[in-house]
């Protein structure tokens, strides 16, 4: 038995856009995928004939069963029911810049001043607190004028 793994992707998308000029094997992409598709059908014809006349029947004779959902108990055979096929979920996108208003200007300046007077303006402690670097912080500081000289005596 040979399992090969095949892309077929491409050739889809080849065929579907009405490509006819045959590849250096000779083949359109349509007949690429037509040959693709009896070569898989015929692997997967030889692994249920090896499942069902040969592992099935010696994991019986050694004790192992596989019973057919229809002969399960009702409880058991709803557990093992396959899950409904749902739609794919599209991605979520982030929200558009507009959503992400930036904060005013003096907005920031408060609340920085606020973290600033809890952490006795201890530059350190309040960078630590709001998780920037101490230069981060001076830039911050120097962009909204919260600079030593502008803090409060």
């Amino acid at each position: 038995m040979r399992i090969t793994e095949i892309r077929v992707a491409g050739l889809r998308q080849q065929a579907e856009s009405g490509v006819t000029a045959p590849e250096p094997d000779g083949m359109t992409p349509a007949e690429t995928l037509a040959a693709i598709d009896r070569v898989v059908r015929e692997q997967m014809h030889d692994m249920y004939a090896c499942w069902n006349d040969a592992l099935r029947p010696a994991l019986e004779k050694e004790g192992i069963v596989f019973p057919h959902p229809e002969h399960l108990p009702p409880e058991v055979a709803e557990a093992a029911a396959p899950l409904p096929v749902r739609a794919p979920v599209a991605p979520r996108r982030p929200p558009a810049v507009a959503d992400r208003a930036e904060p005013e200007a003096g907005d920031e300046a408060d609340a920085l001043r606020r973290v600033l007077e809890t952490h006795r303006w201890q530059r350190g402690e309040a960078a630590a607190a709001l998780g920037i670097s101490r230069t981060t912080l001076w830039r911050r500081m120097r962009e909204l004028g919260l600079l030593e000289r502008d803090r409060p005596t």
